[in-house]
């Protein structure tokens, strides 16, 4: 007799393949902030409108400032609008669970952390689509991390750049 690693046949091949699927998962199909997420009819369509990589925003500052003036203006923390899709497939079970946003500001400081309860995959992928709108506030510039944590685990990490600055001032 012949060992191998073959499968004796694709039905067994395939079965094996599935439960190392289930087994192994979540795994993350989309991770991303964007500017729309539509849901329209056939429930397993989700459209995801415009990849965001940058959130930005810019504040006027008071009128008749002289330039020293506006080189010492403190720009105050604004919250941003955002919306963020993670779609993920392939749960170890179709039982209700929780994940976990984290956000880590440039500093390394970790920021907000909210907890996303009653997460249900469905059906023959144990798929979720989870659409998150909210507002972040820039305590600082530059590239901020949304940590997305599923059972004491790391599934991914999405990267923003997040800048808050004044406006320019027209001189007449």
């Amino acid at each position: 007799m012949v060992l191998t690693d073959a499968p004796l046949n694709a039905k067994d091949a395939t079965q094996r393949a599935t439960l190392d699927y289930f087994r192994e998962g979540p795994y993350i199909i989309a991770a991303t902030l964007c500017e729309s997420i539509l849901q329209e009819g056939d429930p397993g369509l989700t459209s995801i409108i415009r990849l965001t990589e940058k959130l930005d925003a810019s504040m006027v500052p008071p009128p008749g400032l002289t330039p020293e003036e506006l080189a010492v203006v403190e720009i105050p923390r604004l919250p941003l609008p955002f919306k963020l899709i993670i779609a993920l497939r392939g749960f170890p079970t179709l039982e209700t669970t929780t994940l976990t946003l984290k956000t880590i500001r440039p500093s390394g400081a970790e920021g907000n952390f909210i907890t996303i309860d009653d997460v249900n995959p469905a059906g023959s992928l144990h798929a979720v689509n989870i659409k998150i709108e909210g507002q972040v506030v820039i305590h600082e510039n530059g590239i901020h991390i949304f940590e997305v944590g599923w059972s004491d685990r790391v599934l991914t990490r999405i990267p923003v750049e997040l800048s808050l600055s004044l406006a320019p001032v027209l001189q007449n």
